[in-house]
């Protein structure tokens, strides 16, 4: 494996709703798998779910946001997609 820059746009290509999630992560949630237009796919929470149908093969884009808070208050931020309004 090598690390490597991309866009952040892609499609998603398939999605579940986390009910319940470990500790520290806002339940419920969206997690998505991506398929980038760069090529590699990735796993990441989506956002801006809760307004709109969520479909595969929808286009979405690579947000920074908020992924989880740990035990001692620190906010951990990392990727996130959200759906493109057509």
């Amino acid at each position: 494996m090598e690390p490597a820059r991309v866009e952040g746009s892609g499609a998603l290509y398939s999605f579940t709703k986390v009910v319940r999630g470990l500790t520290g992560f806002p339940s419920p949630y969206m997690l998505g798998v991506i398929q980038l237009d760069a090529g590699p796919s990735m796993m990441a929470q989506l956002d801006g779910w809760q307004t709109v149908t969520l479909k595969e093969g929808m286009r979405v884009e690579l947000v920074i946001g908020r992924i989880k808070q740990e035990a001692d208050g620190t906010v951990v931020i990392g990727p996130k997609f959200r759906p493109i309004p057509k």
